[in-house]
C-alpha cells in the first residue's frame, strides 16, 4: 500500500481520492484550524495543525515516505484573486524544495494553479527539486480529460527518485472539437447537465438577450445566443469593459458544455452563467460540490463562504483516485 504525507492539506479533497484509490494517508499538515478539523473527519487521518515550517520535526518523521503531496496556497497567484506579487503566501511555493529536502519521498506531486506554470514559478521550483536528485516533469493538466464535468487546468510538478520519469495518469476523455483525440479512443468531455439542478431562479433569457443586444457580447456567446434567437442579430465585442459583469462571464449550455473552473469567487458572483430553461443563473454550492466530485458525506465548513473557498481550492477526488492507482501499478512494476 502506498503511504502518503499531505502538506498544505486544506480539507483533504485530493487526499480522499488517494485513499479511495488504495493509498494510506499517514498525516496532513494544515495551518487553518477549521480546515485541519475537517481534514481529520474527511480523510480519517491525523493532521498537524499550524505553520508547517514551525513543525519541521513532525515533517521529518515521514522522511523516505512513498509519496508526498504538497499543495501550497494559490491565492497570491490565482487569476481569480488579486495576483499580488508581494503576497507572502507566494513564498510557500518557492520554499517547497526545503520540505522536499526534508522528506525525500520516493515520488512527489506539487500542485498549484495554472498561472504558476504560465509565469514560470513551477518550472523554477522544479529545477530546485531536480537539484536534490529527482527526475522532474512540469505540466498543465486539464481535469475535463479525466471525466469531470468542468474545464479546469492545474499546474503540477511530477517528481521521482526511482530513476524513471513520473507521468500523469493516462487521460480518458478529450475535447469534442478535437477529432484527433477522439480517434485515439478517448471519450468526449462530459457536459455538466447531470450535475445541474433544474428550475432555480435566475434572469429570464429574453431579458438577458435584450441586455446583450444593447451592450455587445463577447464572441464566445454569439453562437449560443444566435441559436436561441435565430431572428436576432447580436453584435460581438473582442475587448473592453461594457458595464455589465454578466457579459464578461462564460455562458454554459448544460447539454453541451462542462462547467468552467470552479472557484471560491462563485460565492460572490462568479465567472459562469448556466443556461437553465428560460433563465440564466449563477451556479449554486451543490453544483460546485458535484463538479469537484466531492462525496455527499463531506464536511465543508461553518459558512457558505468557507465551503466555496474549500471546494474552489481543491483538486477533485476523481483525479486523486487516478493518481493512487497509477502509483500502485508503478510500485508493482518497480518492485
Amino acid at each position: 500500500m502506498i503511504e502518503v504525507v499531505d502538506v498544505f492539506s486544506c480539507t483533504g479533497v485530493l487526499a480522499r481520492g488517494l485513499v479511495q484509490g488504495g493509498a494510506r494517508v499517514r498525516s496532513g499538515f494544515e495551518i487553518d484550524p477549521i480546515r485541519a478539523d475537517h481534514y481529520r473527519r474527511n480523510v480519517s487521518a491525523p493532521c498537524v495543525e499550524g505553520d508547517v515550517f514551525d513543525n519541521l520535526d513532525e515533517v521529518a518523521k515521514y522522511r523516505g515516505i512513498d509519496f508526498a503531496l504538497i499543495c501550497p496556497p494559490c491565492a497570491g497567484f490565482s487569476s481569480a484573486g488579486k495576483r499580488v506579487a508581494a503576497d507572502p503566501r507566494n513564498d510557500l511555493l518557492r520554499r517547497t524544495p526545503e520540505l522536499v529536502a526534508l522528506l525525500m519521498p520516493r515520488w512527489l506531486l506539487v500542485e498549484n494553479v495554472a498561472r504558476t506554470f504560465h509565469i514560470g514559478e513551477m518550472q523554477a521550483t522544479a529545477e530546485r527539486i531536480a537539484a536534490l536528485g529527482y527526475i522532474t516533469h512540469t505540466a498543465l493538466t486539464q481535469l475535463a480529460d479525466y471525466g469531470l464535468p468542468q474545464m479546469r487546468q492545474h499546474s503540477f510538478i511530477w517528481a521521482s527518485l526511482d530513476g524513471q520519469r513520473l507521468e500523469p495518469p493516462p487521460v480518458t476523455h478529450g475535447e469534442r472539437r478535437h477529432s484527433g483525440q477522439l480517434k485515439l479512443g478517448l471519450l468526449p468531455w462530459v457536459p455538466c447537465g447531470a450535475i445541474v439542478e433544474r428550475g432555480l431562479p435566475g434572469m429570464k433569457i429574453d431579458v438577458f438577450a435584450k441586455l446583450a443586444r444593447r451592450r455587445h457580447v463577447p464572441v464566445r456567446h454569439i453562437a449560443l445566443l444566435r441559436r436561441l434567437y435565430p431572428g436576432i442579430e447580436f453584435t460581438a465585442r473582442t475587448s473592453g469593459w461594457n458595464g455589465h459583469r454578466a457579459f464578461n462571464t462564460v455562458i454554459v449550455d448544460p447539454e453541451r458544455d462542462p462547467l468552467p473552473r470552479v472557484t471560491g469567487s462563485w460565492n460572490r458572483s462568479g465567472d459562469c452563467l448556466i443556461l437553465d430553461g428560460p433563465v440564466v443563473r449563477y451556479p449554486v454550492l451543490s453544483e460546485g460540490i458535484k463538479a469537484q466530485d466531492i462525496p455527499e458525506d463531506w464536511s465543508l465548513g461553518p459558512t457558505k463562504e468557507h465551503a466555496w473557498h474549500q471546494i474552489g481550492d481543491a483538486v477533485p477526488v476523481r483525479f486523486g483516485r487516478a493518481v493512487a492507482r497509477m502509483l500502485g501499478e508503478r510500485a508493482e512494476r518497480v518492485a
